[in-house]
């Protein structure tokens, strides 16, 4: 029980981290456009 609920509270920190990367990767990539 406590390993699927380190799995799934390591699951849920890992989709944040890919949302934030993503969101960085599109403020980086308008950053560019814009220059």
């Amino acid at each position: 029980m406590s390993k699927l609920a380190i799995v799934g509270a390591s699951g849920l920190v890992g989709r944040n981290l890919l949302e934030q990367l993503q969101k960085r990767e599109f403020k980086i990539d308008e950053f560019f456009f814009i220059r």
